[in-house]
């Protein structure tokens, strides 16, 4: 005996409360994947803008230094900070989540390490000591400073000596 036979009653409320937890159900399961890939999404917050510059050592470019950029105010934790390698022109185009993604508006202390050829990692990447004998590594001691603003941001050179 199901049921359907026993009596239509029961019939009709089984129905209601299956109609009703398989909507509930398909409502969970069409909103999870947008929650999972939302928290997993690191920047769904934070704005980012273009940002692109040069980098220049009496005058010609500081090809294959690492620039980067930290926060004055306003730094979260765990957020990865805006920064490029300089081309072999002296440009460079910031990323923070991913290539050339650019940087959140705010004010910033600006970094430049540039490791002489002498040294090379495994993969052929510069490793030598700092060219510029560590004045401009220390974001509390650095001379250099950058503002983003909301849109696209061409800064002035960094003229390193």
């Amino acid at each position: 005996m199901n049921i359907r036979d026993s009596s239509p009653l029961l019939w009709g409320e089984f129905r209601k409360q299956f109609q009703r937890r398989s909507c509930q159900a398909a409502v969970l399961l069409g909103t999870l994947p947008t929650l999972v890939l939302t928290s997993c999404s690191q920047n769904n917050t934070v704005p980012l803008y273009p940002v692109s510059g040069t980098v220049l050592y009496t005058g010609k470019p500081a090809s294959g230094a690492r620039i980067v950029f930290h926060p004055l105010e306003d730094a979260v934790a765990n957020r990865p900070l805006p920064q490029a390698t300089v081309d072999g022109d002296g440009s460079f185009r910031l990323s923070t989540f991913r290539q050339q993604d650019g940087a959140p508006p705010g004010r910033y202390a600006v970094t430049v390490h540039w490791p002489s050829d002498t040294m090379k990692d495994e993969d052929g990447t510069p490793a030598g000591p700092d060219r510029l004998q560590g004045r401009y590594v220390n974001p509390k001691t650095t001379p250099l400073h950058a503002e983003i603003k909301a849109g696209e941001n061409a800064l002035a050179p960094f003229l390193l000596r």
